[in-house]
């Protein structure tokens, strides 16, 4: 796997970029809390944000985790 993530630039994407994923994230979770507020809310959307947002923290955590 560390070839294919050295071979497609991935691990200096992740040491340039941190501040960029974390904003994507952001702005997807505030998306996902504007469409939970704004729909029916007897639906899933209910946990989306907290799905997007949850899965955000690990994936910056653990790509934090690998340096």
């Amino acid at each position: 796997m560390d070839e294919i993530e050295s071979l497609f630039g991935y691990k200096d994407f992740m040491k340039n970029h941190k501040k960029e994923l974390i904003g994507l994230y952001v702005i997807l979770t505030t998306i996902s809390v504007i469409l939970t507020l704004t729909k029916n809310q007897n639906t899933w959307l209910i946990f989306l944000p907290f799905f997007i947002g949850g899965f955000g923290l690990f994936h910056v955590w653990s790509e934090s985790k690998k340096k």
